[in-house]
């Protein structure tokens, strides 16, 4: 008697060829310095899961001191890079309002009307 074969769906190989990564969003800062901000969904582990964390309480309108966000999302060079600018509080929330944005469009939105609206 021959076994059954396992009915597969699909494979990890096609979600990964079909998830692409989003291109980093580059930012300059004074001096000719440049920093890079890698979109949330495509780091890994537990950095990633802190951050779209810190990033989805951001959005809903909680706190977190933005020394809080950047050191989770960028490179230990590039932190120490963006703090070199000694922005205000108020310029660092706009910054990673602006940061956020770059990255919106790839994910796209909830959008403004209700579902069942004709």
């Amino acid at each position: 008697m021959a076994a059954d074969k396992p009915r597969v769906d699909f494979s990890l190989k096609s979600i990964i060829d079909e998830v692409r990564a989003s291109e980093p969003v580059k930012v300059a800062l004074s001096n000719s310095r440049i920093i890079t901000f890698v979109n949330p969904y495509d780091m890994q582990g537990s950095d990633a899961a802190e951050l779209v964390s810190l990033l989805s309480d951001f959005e809903m309108g909680g706190f977190h001191a933005p020394d809080e966000i950047f050191s989770v999302w960028l490179s230990k060079d590039d932190f120490e890079k963006l703090a070199l600018e000694k922005l205000t509080l108020k310029q660092q929330v706009a910054f990673i309002e602006g940061v956020m944005s770059r990255f919106s469009p790839a994910a796209g939105d909830a959008g403004e009307d209700d579902a069942s609206q004709n």
